[in-house]
């Protein structure tokens, strides 16, 4: 999918998608309570597509309903299971430990470079036997002691969030002893849905005191996703105005997204339940992308407008992602004319005045978001446009509806 777009004036309104990091964890959650839950928001995202089809691999019961989904938790778990995690590292990362704990074995496969991403590290957490020589597919066995674990200084938050989720099915108090865990929010973002479904969590000098025993299926409404929103929120600071609606009060990481627009000098508004972001003379940032990789992207579309110099640390995480999304900034940055300097995991951009350009989107959703971002102003092209299914299946939609300006 080949996605011409054209400079255009931006001016409207949208709703936030359901966020995918706060729907992942709602299914797992969902399909460990004792009774049944019903999960309001959109779940057609491919990535959230795919943990479903996972938890009911493992025995869940989750019915599309007019605004979500119902889900009847795990009961008895296969002996073994087959589950293709797509592309989605949340789905392999939360489930792998998970099925563990549950006594399952499982066979997973992937797509793209999900199978090259880091996993060992997991693997080695959970103390399980597995295949898994660097690629997929590969098959880990079930059955995981009862016993305090140990994360270490980890490179992903996922693996905190998952060995939670695997505690947290043994239905008793466990301990996890956690380092330096980077990305830390959406641990964060972990906790407080773990609380929410009445499970007892807490923390105390790095180590997570769990007891899935008193976790309850409920009614949840799965809130607006930041990650997200800030492709159109930042469609209105170059390009014109934008109101994103359903955006709340939120641990996502990714809400810091408004204090970099703000810092950049854009003109943001809080609204009752959203944002408006406005077209202002940007200015240059420096800002430490390390607990927030996936707004990298975006955050060097906004450097691109910007009067001066932008320098961006903890850059290096990038290349483990959909794509090798360091390279992938470059190569934006490149064909749009807008200089930029890299040294080890320090990014800096030299705003200009991006010219048209014909953009690779490297298979990856939040490549191509970007990439259809900074075109709505220089004009040009960007491929792999159906890769926006993964989390932002609306995308184009809505982009049309503040004023976007594309064919196919």
């Amino acid at each position: 999918m080949n996605v011409k777009v054209y400079p255009s004036e931006i001016d409207g309104q949208v709703y936030a998608p359901t966020s995918k990091s706060a729907g992942h964890r709602a299914l797992i959650l969902a399909s460990i309570a004792v009774g049944r839950s019903r999960l309001i928001g959109d779940f057609s995202s491919s990535d959230l597509i795919a943990t479903q089809n996972a938890l009911i691999a493992l025995g869940a019961k989750i019915e599309k309903t007019k605004n979500g989904v119902t889900v009847c938790p795990i009961e008895r778990s296969p002996e073994f299971a087959e589950i293709d995690c797509g592309e989605s590292g949340s789905t392999l990362r939360f489930i792998l430990p998970l099925a563990a704990a549950l006594g399952t074995t499982v066979k997973y496969s992937g797509e793209g470079r999900l199978g090259s991403r880091p996993i060992k590290p997991l693997l080695d957490i959970l103390g399980v036997k597995s295949d898994y020589i660097g690629a997929m597919p590969f098959t880990v066995e079930g059955g995981i002691d009862a016993k305090e674990y140990n994360t270490g200084d980890v490179n992903s938050s996922q693996f905190v969030s998952g060995m939670l989720f695997a505690l947290l099915a043994l239905k008793r108090p466990l301990k996890l002893r956690a380092g330096e865990i980077k990305s830390r929010p959406y641990v964060d973002l972990t906790v407080k849905q773990i609380a929410e479904f009445g499970a007892s969590i807490a923390e105390k000098d790095g180590v997570f005191y769990v007891d899935g025993s008193s976790l309850r299926g409920r009614d949840y409404t799965v809130e607006g996703d930041y990650s997200g929103a800030a492709f159109m929120l930042a469609l209105g600071a170059i390009g014109g105005e934008v109101e994103v609606k359903n955006l709340g009060d939120s641990m996502q990481g990714d809400r810091v997204i408004i204090d970099i627009l703000k810092n950049m000098g854009a003109d943001v508004v809080r609204t009752d339940d959203g944002y408006i972001c406005k077209k202002a003379e940007l200015k240059a940032i420096d800002f430490d992308l390390t607990d927030y990789p996936d707004l990298a992207p975006i955050a060097s579309v906004l450097a691109s407008y910007a009067k001066g110099t932008s320098t961006f640390y903890g850059v290096d995480r990038l290349k483990d992602k959909e794509s090798d999304r360091l390279s992938a900034i470059e190569d934006m940055l490149y064909k749009t004319g807008i200089e930029y300097t890299y040294s080890p995991d320090v990014l800096k951009i030299t705003g200009g005045v991006p010219s048209q350009a014909s953009l690779s989107g490297y298979g990856d959703h939040r490549m191509v978001m970007s990439a259809a971002v900074n075109l709505s102003v220089c004009g040009g092209s960007v491929s792999d446009g159906e890769a926006v299914a993964k989390s932002y299946a609306s995308f184009f939609d809505d982009f049309k509806k503040v004023g976007g300006n594309y064919v196919v």
